[in-house]
């Protein structure tokens, strides 16, 4: 009976010690320069937006929370049917009397990109700010929409 729980210990340390190996690994692949967006350093951090993308009647809509980012500071276009977001969020300047003892905020310049549909139509693409969120209005082509087919009875 010793010896089971000796073994079941040893082997809990073993997977512990695996998991940790791992994780460092995970950690330190995903932080390197293949990946610099997804989990920036901490000393660095980046802003990078959410997005939603919802599909209403005629159109797609996305939109990018961009809190503390002046709207004329970002670029949309479209290529290659990629719409691609890109801007800055800067930084607020510190004057000498204050002294900074924590920062949460993310700042950094940012480069979103999402795959339009087949069915989008790129040349009547809109957008607008409102409360920090970008709302971008992508018209749906009406020859492209699906088309149910009735099954008729064969005789």
């Amino acid at each position: 009976m010793r010896w089971i729980r000796q073994f079941g210990k040893e082997r809990e340390n073993v997977l512990d010690r695996l998991r940790d190996e791992l994780d460092m690994f995970a950690d330190q692949f995903f932080r390197s320069r293949l990946w610099p967006r997804l989990w920036p350093d901490d000393e660095n951090l980046q802003f990078f937006p959410s997005i939603n993308i919802r599909e209403k009647s005629g159109k797609y809509v996305v939109e990018a929370e961009i809190p503390g980012v002046d709207p004329d500071e970002v670029q949309i276009e479209v290529r290659d049917r990629m719409l691609v977001i890109k801007g800055e969020k800067r930084t607020e300047t510190e004057t000498q009397d204050e002294q900074v003892h924590m920062i949460e905020h993310k700042y950094g310049a940012f480069n979103r990109r999402v795959q339009l549909p087949d069915d989008a139509v790129t040349d009547d693409i809109t957008a607008k700010c409102k409360n920090g969120v970008l709302y971008i209005d992508i018209p749906k082509d009406k020859k492209k929409e699906s088309k149910k087919i009735q099954i008729e009875k064969a005789e």
